[in-house]
């Protein structure tokens, strides 16, 4: 089956979000993977933010291709970077996996100058109303929001305004994502 992108304006600019591009017992592997992972609070947003520390599993890039699941994973991403991306020859410099539990505060922020981001939200369930949406910004105004659906992946330039949003107290869980942080010869449009 044919992963389903769709393009969503962001101001000037544009976010891809992808769906169907993970088997759904692949996602529920990887979920039930990421749960017995180890977590520290000690990542932020941006350096105006660095009382409010997030929760952060690095993924060491030597280490990517040598566990299946993050092979698997690391592949279809990277499909899905070509495609979109691929006249700005990406080359991956970070992984990491977020876990964001309710009552964590999140500030908007941008990921890299010149670059690209990939986002995978990694939870195997998910509801509306545990929100949890990313917000995309333009013109210091949110315009667009991804909710994080099982499986889905979103791709942006890496120097767009986004923030993560908590989920609500109706989810007693976390909300996890994994980023792959790309630099790239040229600035994305």
């Amino acid at each position: 089956m044919e992963p389903q992108r769709t393009i969503r304006p962001v101001g000037e600019r544009w976010i891809q979000v992808i769906d169907g591009a993970f088997d759904p017992a692949f996602v529920a592997m990887l979920d039930r993977w990421l749960h017995k992972l180890a977590f520290v609070r000690e990542d932020y947003d941006n350096d105006g933010a660095t009382a409010f520390l997030h929760f952060v599993h690095d993924i060491a890039l030597d280490k990517l291709d040598a566990q299946p699941l993050y092979r698997q994973l690391h592949s279809i991403v990277q499909r899905e970077v070509e495609h979109a991306y691929g006249a700005l020859a990406p080359a991956l410099y970070r992984s990491q996996i977020n876990l964001g539990p309710y009552g964590d505060h999140y500030t908007a922020h941008i990921d890299n100058n010149q670059g690209v981001t990939a986002i995978y939200f990694a939870n195997a369930e998910w509801r509306e109303e545990w929100q949890g949406e990313t917000l995309f910004y333009a013109d210091g105004e949110p315009v667009t929001a991804v909710a994080p659906r099982p499986g889905r992946l979103a791709l942006l330039p890496g120097d767009m305004v986004h923030r993560v949003g908590a989920p609500s107290r109706l989810f007693a869980g976390a909300r996890y994502t994994i980023a792959f942080k790309y630099s790239t010869s040229e600035k994305p449009s």
